[in-house]
Parts: C-alpha cells; sequence; structure tokens
C-alpha cells in the first residue's frame, strides 16, 4: 500500500503572482525580448532556421525529400561494403 505522505499533492496556488500587467510593462518586455534576439544568418548558421529560398508551404517536402536522397545514398554505401 503506498504511503499517503509520498502521494503527489496539488501545486500551491498561494505562490502563483496573478497580479495583472499593465499595457506598457508588457510592451517594454516584448521590446526588450526582441532587442537580445539573434540575427537570422546566426539562426540559419544554428541550423534553426532553413537556407532556402523554398515557399514555407514546400520547405516540408525539400527536407523530406533531402533526407530520403541520404537514407538511399547511405543504404548503397552499406550495401557495396559488404562483402
Amino acid at each position: 500500500m503506498a504511503d499517503p505522505s509520498t502521494a503527489p499533492t496539488a501545486p500551491n496556488t498561494d505562490s502563483v503572482d496573478t497580479t495583472p500587467i499593465s499595457q506598457l510593462e508588457r510592451r517594454n518586455s516584448l521590446e526588450k525580448h526582441l532587442q537580445t534576439r539573434p540575427e537570422e544568418q546566426d539562426l540559419k548558421n544554428r541550423h534553426i532556421l532553413l537556407d532556402t529560398t523554398a515557399a514555407p508551404a514546400l520547405q516540408a517536402k525539400q527536407a523530406g525529400l533531402e533526407r530520403q536522397r541520404i537514407t538511399v545514398s547511405m543504404s548503397h554505401a552499406v550495401d557495396t561494403d559488404v562483402l
């Protein structure tokens, strides 16, 4: 039988700050975060953004075809290495 003292408890809602923030505070927070936003080229270098000129609707298909091409290439390399 489980020990009731180790049973999970509901989170303490008394510690949650529910005070509304003003529109000015919200805008200042957004501006601060936008100022620290990484540059587009940095995101491309880190492979977060795709470095492609394809339309967004085609990017997933393009990535899938590239993945398939690599898979086929690797399976052919493995087949030729087996004696």
